[in-house]
């Protein structure tokens, strides 16, 4: 394990929705990608004029365990440094969520990680949040929030739902007070 490695906190996340695969490692010490890979399927469903859910699915299969090494090894880690999986659990297509629901559940039974499941479109709309709770911390970043109040809930919602046991979930629950 290398130096770098020891101060990475890194949530490996899979991303399997519709027709694209995307796995990446998100450094949550530094709040940024430490590494990412994506599958397309555009070309396997453009003779259909649209997406074939079970040509999906499939494609998941596949391709989801080859992307997940591939992620790792660009990061130049292994699974002793990834501290928690991230899924998404919808919405999308039931199969291709299942296949990635999967995938994360049986990778985190055999590395012993906790499984953490992601709302498709929570997750779009906090994306742009995600740098500065990173940088500033939960409580600093809902201060100095200028998004709209719907926002403002969304971002504490999720902050007591995936760091329930923090400091930082007490704060944003205060300052929501």
């Amino acid at each position: 394990m290398t130096e770098t490695s020891r101060t990475q906190r890194l949530v490996l996340g899979v991303e399997s929705s519709c027709d694209e695969t995307g796995v990446a490692l998100f450094d949550v010490n530094g709040g940024f990608v430490a590494a990412e890979a994506l599958h397309s399927q555009i070309a396997l469903h453009a003779p259909y004029g649209g997406v074939v859910p079970e040509l999906a699915s499939r494609d998941h299969i596949k391709y989801g365990l080859w992307l997940i090494d591939q992620v790792l090894r660009e990061a130049e880690c292994t699974d002793d440094v990834v501290e928690a999986i991230a899924y998404t659990q919808g919405p999308g297509l039931a199969g291709a969520l299942l296949v990635g629901a999967q995938l994360a559940a049986s990778l985190a039974f055999a590395w012993d990680k906790p499984l953490i499941p992601v709302h498709h479109m929570e997750a779009h709309l906090l994306s742009p949040l995600l740098a500065e709770l990173v940088r500033c911390g939960c409580a600093a970043a809902f201060r100095r929030s200028t998004r709209c109040a719907p926002a403002r809930r969304l971002f504490l919602q999720a902050c007591a739902r995936y760091r329930p046991q923090s400091a930082c979930a007490r704060d944003c629950l205060a300052a929501q007070n």
